[in-house]
C-alpha cells in the first residue's frame, strides 16, 4: 500500500458524524446524556411551536425567544456541570 493510500484510508477512519459528535463528549465515544436531552427538547420546542404557528396562525416572538433562552441556558448549565467528570479526549 503505498503512503498516499495510507494517509487516504487514516483520514477517512478520523472522521466523525457530525450528530455523533454533537452527542458525545470529547472523546466521541461517550454519549452524554445532557447533550441527548437538550437535543430531544430544543427539537420538541420547534415541533410544537409549529404546531401552535399551524392550529393558531400566530407565532409569538417573545414568548417563542424565552423559552428558547431557558431551554439553552438550561443545557449549557447542565453540560458545564457535568464537564469535569467527562473523559478527556485525545
Amino acid at each position: 500500500m503505498s503512503e498516499q493510500e495510507e494517509q487516504d484510508n487514516l483520514v477517512v477512519q478520523t472522521k466523525v458524524h457530525p450528530l455523533k459528535s454533537m452527542l458525545t463528549v470529547s472523546d466521541n465515544q461517550t454519549t452524554c446524556i445532557s447533550r441527548v436531552l437538550g437535543a430531544i427538547g430544543a427539537i420538541a420546542t420547534l415541533v410544537f411551536q409549529g404546531f401552535i404557528v399551524i392550529h393558531t396562525g400566530s407565532f409569538d416572538i417573545i414568548q417563542f425567544s424565552t423559552g428558547w433562552s431557558l431551554l439553552m441556558a438550561s443545557i449549557a448549565g447542565s453540560i458545564k456541570l457535568k464537564d469535569s467528570a467527562e473523559p478527556q479526549g485525545n
